[in-house]
């Protein structure tokens, strides 16, 4: 399924009300729910704002926004409105430039059904997005800093090697404490934590964590950068 099929799915319910729990309305999740569920069965948890840790998330990737980031047609967007109300909001993404998204939201402006809009929207707001993997676009493009690319210890007794960037990913290989592991530059966070990237001397790419999503270092990342 393509990035423009994800959209194609959203746009059926435009001036529709949507509610998938049944309770509290039509809420903002609920569209984006509903779009999930019609991709792939996928729901996420909670309200907006608990969407990043869902964990059985399909075939959606999670990726974290930066300051260079720019969604794309197709992703779930997740917005912090902290200063707003505690639950967040999220919407699908039309298309978006760095400081303007075209979106179709659920629950914007007092509007309890789904609506186009094409707004301002906040860096420091934009949480991340949810994306379709295998869709029209790659998410490496979306996801590479220098800063992630070098020479990794293993810092955790056993660090596993998954086939997908997610703990639902086949483990097909293991490290132990000690041993190094050269990562590119390419990284995401799906789970509750940021994934690496690495190719196997078979020419396979494979993904390991580097420990969980706090946006710092932490004491107990399983891998430790040193060179």
């Amino acid at each position: 399924m393509t990035n423009n099929q994800i959209i194609s799915i959203a746009k059926k319910y435009l001036g529709k009300s949507v509610d998938v729990d049944g309770a509290y309305g039509a809420q903002c999740v609920d569209f984006s729910n509903r779009v999930a569920m019609d991709a792939d069965g996928t729901r996420f948890t909670g309200n907006a704002i608990d969407m990043p840790y869902t964990a059985n998330h399909g075939k959606w990737v999670w990726i974290r926004n930066t300051t260079t980031f720019v969604p794309e047609g197709g992703d779930i967007f997740v917005e912090s409105w902290a200063s707003v109300h505690p639950y967040g909001h999220t919407g699908v993404v039309l298309d978006a430039t760095l400081t303007t998204m075209h979106v179709l939201e659920q629950n914007y402006d007092g509007k309890m059904y789904v609506i186009e809009n094409n707004r301002p929207y906040s860096k420091d707001g934009l949480v991340g997005v949810w994306r379709f993997q295998g869709g029209g676009d790659s998410t490496s493009t979306q996801n590479s800093s220098q800063s992630f690319a070098g020479t990794y210890r293993v810092d955790a007794n056993v660090l596993n090697v998954r086939s997908a960037p997610s703990t639902s990913g086949q483990v097909v290989a293991t490290y132990a404490k000690g041993q190094n592991i050269n990562l590119d530059s390419w990284y995401t966070v799906a789970n509750g934590y940021v994934w690496g990237r690495y190719t196997s001397a078979s020419g396979q790419t494979r993904f390991v964590a580097i420990g969980r999503s706090t946006g710092k270092t932490e004491s107990d990342d399983f891998l430790v950068k040193i060179k």
